[in-house]
């Protein structure tokens, strides 16, 4: 099945989650929103959580997250039993 730009894939399951890192602002912040419009379970982490939309908080799980510490991203994604999608907008 072709998809068009923008398009995002229907979710497959109930368990897997949509992880945009940077999705706290801009343009990360869209695609997690995009994500969620859709019905996916999304989990964003970046700097400045208490600044993202309050939209997107509502429907998304926000963390306070500096990927650029040792480990720290490998610490985070290792706490979803499942990711479907990994988005770096960071």
């Amino acid at each position: 099945m072709e998809t068009a730009p923008g398009d995002v894939p229907e979710p497959r399951s109930d368990d897997g989650t949509v992880v945009v890192v940077g999705g706290t602002s801009g343009i990360g912040a869209a695609v997690a929103a995009r994500f969620a419009d859709r019905g996916r379970r999304v989990a964003v982490c970046g700097l400045g959580a208490e600044r993202a939309p309050a939209g997107l908080r509502e429907r998304a799980e926000v963390t306070e997250l500096d990927v650029t510490g040792e480990n720290a991203l490998e610490e985070y994604l290792s706490s979803f039993s499942r990711v479907d999608a990994l988005v770096n907008a960071a």
